[in-house]
C-alpha cells in the first residue's frame, strides 16, 4: 500500500526499504536557528533555512502498521544547547539539541509501529551546518549561545515521510 508523500514532488512512500520521518521547523523558529548559525559564522545559505527539520524516525525496519502523513501536526520544543557531532561519515556537524516531549511522543509512536531508530537514544535536534571542523572560535561561540538562548522556543509543523534512499 503506497502512502502519498510530498504531492508536489510526486513521490510515494512504500515502506519497503525502511522509513524516514521528519517535522519541519516553523518560519519564526527557522529565523532563530539561522541567527544562531550566523552568530557562529557557520557556512549556511538560504537553502539551509528552507530545509531545517528535525528527524523523528530513521529506520531500516519498515513500520508494520503504516499510516498517512500528518500535515496538520504541530509540535513544540525548547532550545537546550548547541553541540558538535562527529558523524559516522567522518564529517563534523553543528546541531541544535532540543527538549521536546511532542517530538519524543511522535518518535515513540513510530517505534510502536515496528520501526527501529538508527541510534539507541532519540535526541531531537536540528542540524545547522555540516562538513565542518571544530575550531576554538566555533566552540567558544557555541558555549556563549548555549547560555544566551537556553529555553528559547522552537516550533515544528507537519509530519513528512519517505522511503530510505537505497
Amino acid at each position: 500500500m503506497a502512502i502519498k508523500h510530498l504531492e508536489e514532488a510526486g513521490r510515494t512512500f512504500s515502506g519497503r526499504n525502511g522509513l524516514y520521518v521528519h517535522a519541519k521547523v516553523s518560519a519564526v523558529s527557522s529565523q532563530f536557528l539561522m541567527q544562531l548559525a550566523r552568530e557562529l559564522a557557520l557556512p549556511v545559505g538560504t537553502d539551509r533555512q528552507m530545509k531545517l527539520h528535525c528527524t523523528v524516525m530513521w529506520s531500516k525496519v519498515p513500520p508494520h502498521t503504516p499510516r498517512a502523513e500528518n500535515r496538520g501536526y504541530r509540535g513544540e520544543a525548547t532550545f537546550e544547547r548547541l553541540e558538535f557531532w562527529k558523524g559516522h561519515d567522518k564529517r563534523g556537524y553543528v546541531v541544535a539539541i532540543l527538549n521536546s516531549s511532542d517530538l519524543k511522543v511522535l518518535h515513540d509512536e513510530w517505534g510502536e509501529r515496528g520501526c527501529s531508530h538508527s541510534f539507541a537514544d532519540y535526541t531531537p535536534h536540528v542540524t545547522l551546518a555540516d562538513d565542518l571542523e571544530l575550531t576554538d572560535t566555533i566552540d567558544l561561540c557555541m558555549r556563549l549561545a548555549n547560555e544566551k538562548y537556553k529555553g528559547y522556543p522552537v516550533n515544528f509543523y507537519g509530519e513528512y515521510m519517505e522511503d530510505l534512499k537505497s
